[in-house]
């Protein structure tokens, strides 16, 4: 084997674990309070606090397309109404790139249709502003982190005008809820001041 391909296939399996999830295929995560103990110690909301049970149910067959942003990706939304669920149950997360480190979604009820959205337009990937001011802040492989069986869903990042950390949400029958917020912090304790 020659010096590229020994380096090719020791970084394309790195590479491929850092790429986009899928619709259709779901990645596994560290629970969220098992990855942020280890980074402080401290405990946070867990996936089977808030089981979800995933029973039959009968699909709605149109997204209620309600807001801005809903009419903005209406592709996505009647997309993610047409999958299978992946959040809570019965939701479907349906969610869409906005430049390099962003993301937006919106939650879609596939029993009604309905589509709910988060608090902010989108969630950008939390940078240092120098690489040496950056500790591990990143728990997840990606800035959103749910499952079928978990009314929990955790968004980490940026969210616009907001500060940066890992915000953990709740699902109920009126939308997301926000019961958490993990900050991120400086090496030396202090909270990020963007």
């Amino acid at each position: 084997m020659t010096i590229s391909g020994k380096i090719a296939s020791a970084v394309l399996p790195a590479l491929m674990l850092m790429l986009p999830v899928g619709r259709s295929q779901q990645a596994v995560f560290a629970p969220p309070d098992v990855c942020l103990s280890k980074v402080r110690g401290v405990r946070f909301p867990s996936r089977d606090a808030y089981p979800a049970v995933a029973a039959p149910f009968r699909k709605a067959r149109h997204a209620l397309i309600a807001t801005r942003m809903d009419r903005l990706y209406r592709t996505t939304v009647r997309r993610a109404l047409a999958d299978k669920p992946d959040f809570a149950g019965y939701y479907a997360v349906a969610y869409w790139g906005c430049g390099t480190g962003c993301v937006g979604f919106v939650v879609v009820d596939q029993k009604t249709g309905r589509v709910y959205d988060p608090p902010y337009f989108d969630v950008g990937y939390h940078y240092g502003a120098t690489e040496s001011d950056q500790p591990d802040w990143s728990c997840f492989e990606w800035e959103l982190d749910y499952t079928l069986t978990s009314r929990l869903l955790v968004v980490e990042g940026c969210p616009a005008s907001k500060p940066c950390g890992r915000r953990f949400y709740l699902m109920g029958p009126k939308g997301l809820r926000e019961i958490g917020f993990d900050p991120d912090l400086n090496q030396n304790g202090s909270r990020v001041s963007f």
